[in-house]
């Protein structure tokens, strides 16, 4: 998933300064959308890396008494960011 544009304080920032993203996506045993998303900033590292898992609506998954989420709005098939601000 490339960062396609990035802003730093209201600014531009040029391709060779945006972040690297590093994404993945699968469905586990237990039918659960895992995901696990990593983004590093050239010449400083890491800036962000979180990982989840989201069950569908009314769904019989393991969760330890978790809910799932309904969204508002279907995910979109684009797998880039479409901009980044700081």
């Amino acid at each position: 998933m490339p960062v396609t544009s990035a802003r730093c304080f209201g600014l531009p920032l040029p391709r060779f300064l945006l972040p690297l993203s590093e994404a993945r996506e699968y469905a586990d045993e237990e039918g659960r959308f895992r995901f696990d998303v990593k983004l590093t900033l050239p010449f400083f590292g890491l800036l962000t890396h979180y990982r989840g898992w989201l069950v569908p609506a009314g769904s019989t998954c393991s969760t330890s008494g978790l809910t799932a989420a309904v969204p508002n709005e279907p995910a979109s098939d684009d797998n880039a960011f479409d901009s980044l601000s700081i």
